[in-house]
């Protein structure tokens, strides 16, 4: 499929999940948080949710109360890919949510932050193309994200080169800033799916 037409199946996917989420009155991280009060810092899903064929991987957590740049957030996903079971997965992105359970941002992390190495800005992207988890996590929440980061995959693509730039002009080396307690975030972008609908007359 070419890039629109890609972009626009999307987003009518992405469209499908909000309706499913407001038949039911449900908030997006429902399912993975199932009746509980999130506690800072607890991944959700408690193991994280780990497709082992495909090797994708995601969890849920939230920070202490406060903003971000960009405005105010609830909580963040991570995603991963895990290539093999005895190596650390790599991180690919984050997707920072409003306490509505609405993205309002994508960055990337810093990798003491992760805890895991991260891919070059090409080996991430043609992950994150193809990220689609199904035999974890909860099933709506991984339509939902596989549905999000197809639409928003030209800002993902310049967002992970921002940060391989930002990589290799770093005055330290790009080492030194990996392991830089003082740099959480490499880069970041904020988004507006209610936006992008109306601009595809959703």
């Amino acid at each position: 499929m070419r890039r629109h037409e890609v972009e626009a199946a999307a987003a009518r996917e992405l469209l499908a999940c909000y309706e499913a989420l407001a038949a039911r009155r449900a908030h997006l991280l429902a399912g993975l948080l199932r009746g509980r009060r999130p506690v800072q810092w607890r991944h959700y899903p408690a193991e994280d949710a780990l497709d082992r064929e495909t090797g994708y991987q995601y969890f849920y957590h939230c920070h202490a109360s406060g903003k971000r740049k960009g405005g105010p957030e609830h909580g963040h996903f991570h995603l991963f890919r895990r290539r093999a079971a005895d190596r650390p997965p790599a991180h690919l992105l984050a997707i920072a949510l409003t306490a509505k359970g609405v993205p309002r941002a994508l960055f990337t992390v810093n990798q003491w932050v992760a805890g895991s190495p991260l891919p070059g800005a090409r080996a991430a992207q043609r992950d994150l193309s193809r990220f689609e988890i199904r035999a974890a996590g909860d099933p709506l929440v991984n339509r939902w994200m596989a549905a999000l980061l197809r639409l928003f995959r030209p800002e993902i693509a310049r967002l992970l080169v921002e940060r391989d730039r930002r990589l290799r002009a770093a005055r330290g080396g790009r080492a030194a800033l990996l392991d830089d307690r003082r740099v959480e975030v490499l880069s970041s972008l904020p988004i507006d799916v209610d936006a992008r609908f109306e601009e595809m007359r959703l």
